[in-house]
């Protein structure tokens, strides 16, 4: 009798409060006292009312229309999809897991460098890539490989990207794995900078709006994460979208994590659709593992966008079911155990087979032929590209400028020589430069080493030579205490690398030559070009005609003049111990030589 007695008084308290906020609405919304001078639709109001929700006290509703069984819930409405589009909507869905494993692994085994998958959020990913249009441009960050795949992207391709191999023909070899590009397909290059793509996407957006061929045919999509959501850029996208206008889909993969921070950390509203209204904007939240209700959802988000030339907010609630990426170890940070659940309790694959199942779609025996025949070509086309080279060293210097600036032309020329000079004979270079396409030999006299005589060497190293042999050794700077040679020993040991030839008498050890850098710049007060290859039986590695041509660059540099310390009225000693106290030496980008 008690537990009915609390039982009514709450039902009881819950209706006055409920009467109470339906009172407070009312007399909000009244006109009673005219409207705020400006603001016609905001009506006066003398009841001091404070609000904390989108939808007053409640939170905002998620769209669905599957359970968790696959089963369509009571009152849904199903959209039109039909066999074939149904088919291939989960067919795309299961690709996506092969080919994040096949790829993943391959990181693990340092074929490639990097990689994300998009393991949990498959429904989200191709459930909105279905419901859009061929040519609407696509904004994503980094998880939307299915929407490539969806628009036809082939596996070769997706290899040759994650390579960087010669195929890699949108990014050529110069983007991280996963940073795909197709303009053929309408597909913007990811950026690893995180959420630049949204305030880049009320552009196209607003360029869409001002191009007649396609005003009212196409729309702009934009993908990213609730922690992108965490970033200025996202307020200041919204901002400019929801004031220039233009048709544009703001899609919110809400998985729960920004890397290893809970979405609880990340923000304490009602998650990222809470904010589109703020903007002005239309907001839908949607259940992201029902591919069924992301189609439905995007489609009608498209036709508002398109229609009405705007900005619509989509919030996907998932759960990243992978790490972040390869550099993520994720059960740092959360338990196994949740993850196992997650993946029985809401799982996007088995509610939309279930689904094609119930409707007489899908097969055990379509189930294992679809996963035989998509791992054969996966494997396939990952076999082919491991094997390929990597695109043309020339690349490096094209698709930025329509001519090549000064500074460009002179590295690439400085490439060139010093392919030249080291690709064969130094292990390192030749090893890396196999793996490129034509091992770099497109560049004309990339093959052909500089052809300089001993004599010349000679005659560039002698003004430094009359310096060094001219200096007392108590004259020679005293080194910084950490400073070593490659071989471990220090320089007291070989002031001006006496009796460092390699081996092989190749070349000049290069920390022994910025020994004899420093020791000769000190002494002569200049900047050090040209220096101790003389003393190191010298006329081997070419580093003194490199010095004296400053083709290198200086190493070492003096941030104090060297003239204010010869002004100091001591002992040529004492003025040397001075210069190594009161010198500030400032280590510059080292030559590409070493």
């Amino acid at each position: 009798m008690r537990r009915a007695g609390i039982s009514v008084l709450r039902a009881s308290r819950t209706i006055s409060r409920a009467s109470y906020q339906t009172a407070a609405l009312q007399n909000l919304t009244a006109s009673k006292h005219g409207n705020l001078p400006g603001s016609p639709a905001s009506p006066l109001t003398t009841r001091l009312h404070f609000f904390n929700s989108v939808l007053d006290n409640q939170q905002i509703p998620t769209f669905r229309i599957l359970d968790g069984a696959g089963q369509v819930i009571e009152g849904a409405e199903v959209p039109e999809l039909d066999r074939d589009s149904a088919r291939k909507l989960y067919e795309v869905m299961m690709m996506l897991p092969a080919l994040d494993n096949v790829l993943y692994n391959s990181q693990r085994q340092g074929k490639i460098s990097f990689y994300m998958t998009s393991h949990g959020e498959e429904a989200s990913i191709v459930g909105s890539a279905a419901a859009l249009e061929p040519t609407d441009e696509v904004l994503g960050q980094y998880r939307e490989m299915g929407v490539l795949v969806w628009r036809g992207f082939k596996l070769d391709n997706i290899m040759a990207q994650c390579f960087g191999n010669e195929l890699d023909a949108a990014t050529k070899g110069r983007q991280m794995p996963v940073h795909f590009s197709s303009p053929e397909l309408h597909f913007h290059t990811i950026s690893s900078p995180l959420a630049t793509q949204i305030p880049q996407a009320a552009g196209v957006a607003y360029a869409l709006k001002r191009d007649p061929e396609r005003r009212g045919k196409s729309c702009a999509i934009c993908y990213f994460g609730e922690g992108a959501a965490s970033e200025g850029d996202f307020h200041a996208g919204l901002g400019i979208a929801s004031t220039l206008g233009g048709p544009l889909i703001y899609f919110c993969r809400n998985n729960g994590f920004a890397i290893s921070t809970p979405a609880a950390e990340q923000y304490s509203g009602d998650g990222i659709a809470s904010r589109g209204p703020g903007y002005g904007m239309d907001t839908i939240r949607v259940d992201g593992n029902d591919a069924l209700a992301v189609y439905a959802a995007v489609k009608e988000a498209r036709r508002r966008a398109v229609e009405g030339s705007k900005a619509v907010l989509v919030e996907a609630m998932s759960y990243r079911v992978g790490h972040h990426s390869t550099s993520d170890d994720s059960f740092a940070y959360r338990a196994k155990q949740e993850v196992e659940d997650w993946k029985k309790i809401d799982n996007p694959h088995h509610r939309l087979r279930k689904y094609l199942e119930s409707k007489g779609w899908w097969t055990a025996e379509d189930e294992e032929t679809t996963r035989s025949t998509q791992k054969k070509a996966i494997l396939a086309a990952f076999q082919g590209a491991e094997k390929l080279p990597k695109p043309s060293l020339e690349n490096l210097f094209e698709d930025v400028y329509d001519t090549l600036p000064w500074n460009l032309v002179e590295q690439r020329d400085e490439l060139k020589k010093l392919l030249g000079k080291y690709g064969e004979i130094w292990e390192p270079w030749r090893t890396e430069r196999a793996k490129f396409k034509n091992a770099g030999n497109e560049f004309p006299g990339a093959d052909e080493s500089p052809k300089v005589s001993p004599i010349m060497r000679l005659i560039a190293a002698l003004p430094i030579l009359g310096v060094l042999i001219a200096a007392p050794a108590a004259t020679r700077p005293i080194l910084p205490a950490n400073f070593r040679a490659v071989d471990g020993t220090a320089p007291d040991d070989h002031p001006v690398c006496d009796g460092c030839t390699p081996a092989n008498n190749s070349g000049l050890d290069p920390t022994h030559a910025a020994e004899g850098l420093l020791a000769a710049g000190a002494v002569a007060g200049t900047t050090a070009i040209g220096l101790t290859a003389i003393r190191n039986n010298g006329l081997n590695g070419g580093f003194v005609d490199d010095f004296k041509r400053g083709d290198l660059r200086t190493i070492f540099s003096l941030k104090k003049p060297h003239d204010v310390m010869l002004r100091e009225q001591e002992s040529r000693a004492n003025a040397a111990a001075a210069a190594a106290r009161n010198a500030e030496w400032t280590l510059h980008n080292l030559p590409i030589d070493y």
